[in-house]
């Protein structure tokens, strides 16, 4: 079932599901550089399927949402994993977005941040938030770049053989006409 669109002639995004998982991991596997930056490690054969399973403390499987981009071809290309109302209920979750190498710089990330803004937005959410480890500056410019803020770092922490810390950013959500939403908490 298609989410939203991404407004790129040919390109779909899809809700994943754990039939995936072996599409899912093919992904992973392109994306090893990605592995070995964070983990120093590639992906572990299960990785894909492990993710479908992974939710912070204090939220369910109901919570976590991921969509695959799929390319004219209809082959998986890319993946945004999130999780609704997380850390707080005004604010969606980024854990991860993945784009198979062939497809870094060639415009598709800011068309897929910006229709997932527009789907969290419909679900009133107020922020989109994620991190980036202390290493992949070029992804924390990037992200800088489409408007969102570094938050906080946080102290160092153990991924795989690797420790890093990780920057924790945030925007608030644009909504449909094209300004920014504002915290629905009294006092904030």
């Amino acid at each position: 079932m298609n989410l939203f669109t991404l407004g790129v002639p040919g390109y779909l995004v899809k809700s994943l599901e754990l039939r995936d998982a072996e599409r899912l991991q093919k992904l992973y596997e392109k994306c090893a550089d990605f592995a070995y930056l964070v983990d120093g490690q590639p992906p572990s054969p299960t990785a894909a399927h492990e993710e479908f399973f992974a939710v912070p403390e204090g939220k369910s499987l109901c919570d976590k949402f991921m969509f695959g981009l799929f390319d004219p071809q209809h082959e998986l290309i890319g993946l945004i994993e999130s999780v609704r109302g997380y850390p707080d209920e005004q604010t969606w979750w980024v854990g991860l977005i993945m784009l198979a190498p062939e497809y870094r710089g060639k415009g598709l990330l800011n068309p897929l941040v910006q229709s997932f803004e527009h789907w969290v937005a419909k679900r009133d959410m107020c922020y989109i938030m994620g991190s980036v480890v202390e290493v992949n500056i070029k992804v924390l410019r990037l992200w800088k770049r489409i408007g969102f803020e570094v938050i906080r770092r946080t102290p160092p922490k153990q991924f795989g053989q690797k420790s890093h810390s990780l920057y924790i950013i945030r925007r608030a959500v644009i909504e449909n006409g094209g300004e920014r939403m504002q915290s629905k908490v009294v006092g904030n």
